[in-house]
């Protein structure tokens, strides 16, 4: 079965520190609560974004469960309900973001199954809720 891929996202990021996105602005509501967030991630990679309204937004690439995953880092961050879209973090510091035409992937056992699969086999690859 032949899948077509439609691209959903590219940003343009740049890689950043631990360090960094602990003493990121977005501290200042609360420094305690905001270092605690970026110590989960602490074996994490950190990309900083500026959206198109010039906020800063910071995504993390985190393994969870086997599963390659990429979230935007939060004071509450977590991954929600939902099924997921897929891509990688290029050469040219962009996140690409796809998912197939047929739809995004599922939560179920056979789709998570799948995720790990995909993370294994291909040291790049992500799967994502954010688009």
């Amino acid at each position: 079965m032949a899948y077509t891929i439609k691209t959903l996202a590219e940003l343009v990021v740049v890689e950043i520190t631990l360090e960094q996105v602990i003493d990121h602005p977005m501290k200042e509501y609360n420094a305690q609560e905001w270092k605690k967030t970026a110590m989960r991630y602490s074996d994490a990679k950190f990309f900083l974004h500026v959206d198109k309204s010039g906020r800063d937004r910071i995504y993390v690439q985190h393994i969870g469960d086997g599963i390659r995953f990429l979230s935007e880092m939060s004071y509450c961050s977590s991954l929600t309900s939902g099924t997921f879209s897929w891509g990688y973090v290029g050469h040219d510091s962009i996140i690409h973001v796809m998912q197939y035409e047929e739809g995004r992937m599922g939560t179920d056992n056979k789709a998570r199954a799948e995720m790990r699969k995909g993370t294994q086999e291909n040291s790049i690859r992500f799967f994502t809720k954010l688009f």
